[in-house]
């Protein structure tokens, strides 16, 4: 997952985090859920908001800690836009 600092704090390679959620069969609000964050603040990321380092390790290990679908990468289309 690209990560870009910026002064006031990390922007997220929103596709990469659209395409890892996918993966695991989660949505937003699961993620949300799973880390502790809140729902608005994953929104507000996945529309290419900055978040602070703590935020991104509580979403990095809800997505850790979920099992990929088995398979998904085969149909899922990667954020550069090629199929697995």
């Amino acid at each position: 997952m690209e990560v870009i600092t910026r002064r006031r704090g990390i922007r997220l390679d929103r596709d990469r985090l659209d395409y890892e959620l996918s993966l695991r069969g989660l949505t937003a609000r699961r993620l949300a859920q799973l880390s502790g964050v809140q729902e608005e603040t994953i929104s507000r990321v996945r529309h290419g908001a900055t978040i602070m380092p703590a935020t991104l390790q509580k979403i990095t290990q809800a997505l850790l800690s979920q099992p990929l679908v088995i398979g998904g990468d085969l149909l899922i289309a990667r954020p550069d836009g090629d199929a697995a």
